[in-house]
């Protein structure tokens, strides 16, 4: 179970890289997609939450087990 849930850390930490160069280059610089700032905006917060999310993940598995 330890390595499921740093694993699990890990990916989520990189999928919030992701959704944040997506919401920055993609819909609030209209790099490659229609300019969007609402979606540019809720993107970069929802990234945001997904790193929260996947260090809280990665902390709590060394505190639990």
């Amino acid at each position: 179970m330890r390595v499921t849930k740093l694993v699990i850390g890990i990916l989520m930490i990189v999928l919030s890289v992701w959704l944040f160069l997506d919401g920055l280059l993609g819909q609030l610089l209209g790099i490659y997609a229609t300019k969007s700032i609402v979606g540019g905006i809720l993107e970069i917060i929802i990234a945001g939450l997904f790193i929260g999310a996947g260090i809280v993940y990665i902390c709590l598995e060394k505190v639990l087990t």
